[in-house]
């Protein structure tokens, strides 16, 4: 459903795992993976940058995809438990980009919560795409498709917000002004 290995190397690259391997980040999912057998076209990674997947050019598929690429770091956090209450385990995801309607909430309402995504139907990303317990995964294989449902609902958003933050050349105009 992630699209990666726990380790972090990718399952195009590495279908059958390889425990010790760097974490691989230059593959191609139209050229390596074009049926989606290895990574499955609903997983997280495909979904958030599908590189060059959407259509046979693939040079060009590469150059429209760049344009709503972000940088994007997650951090897990713990925090322990009250009393008798459980422990609240999260993750804090970050991003930056420089067109937060290009970049982060194109990839957002496009790719990852998009129920049409890549030629699915009535699915969305399986990790953060809202589910209510009614979530689908597609697995495409050489023997057939195999169709996950009921898929539960993983991630609860508790908020969020968009931040500025200046780049250099404006961090030194304003600093010139003073």
């Amino acid at each position: 459903m992630l699209g990666r290995w726990q380790d972090g190397t990718s399952l195009v690259r590495n279908p059958e795992g390889r425990p010790g391997r760097r974490p691989d980040n230059d593959y191609s999912f139209g050229a390596e993976d074009p049926q989606g057998h290895r990574c499955p076209f609903g997983s997280h990674v495909r979904r958030s940058n599908p590189r060059d997947s959407l259509g046979d050019d693939h040079a060009t598929q590469i150059r429209i995809g760049k344009r709503h690429r972000i940088l994007r770091m997650g951090r897990p956090y713990e925090k322990p438990a009250k009393r008798q209450g459980k422990a609240e385990k999260g993750l804090l995801f970050m991003c930056l980009n420089v067109d937060i309607e290009r970049q982060y909430e194109f990839i957002q309402q496009t790719w990852v919560t998009a129920s049409s995504f890549h030629g699915l139907s009535a699915e969305k990303d399986p990790t953060i795409g809202s589910s209510d317990g009614k979530g689908r995964f597609t697995i495409p294989s050489w023997d057939g498709v195999t169709v996950l449902k009921g898929i539960p609902q993983f991630v609860t958003t508790l908020g969020g917000g968009y931040f500025f933050l200046p780049s250099r050349s404006a961090l030194r105009y304003l600093a010139s002004r003073l």
